[in-house]
């Protein structure tokens, strides 16, 4: 299980103070593998710096800390 990361950013006007490429930092991730989740999640974005929303930084954080089952991969 990861540890817990940073807390969510406050928001203005529905997105959260955080591009994909600060989430990422701030996760130990790279940037690529949010790109990914947010493919996967059908988020747009345009680059790196993309401000998320911040439904969609919670939707992404939250995958990253699930417990993966025993004997799978993401």
């Amino acid at each position: 299980m990861r540890p817990p990361g940073p807390a969510i950013p406050e928001c203005a006007m529905g997105f959260a103070d955080i591009a994909i490429a600060d989430l990422a930092e701030d996760y130990q991730l790279t940037v690529t593998e949010v790109l990914s989740w947010c493919d996967h999640f059908g988020i747009p974005y345009r680059s790196p710096e993309s401000l998320l929303a911040l439904e969609d930084a919670k939707r992404i954080i939250l995958a990253v800390q699930a417990p993966v089952p025993t004997g799978e991969t993401v």
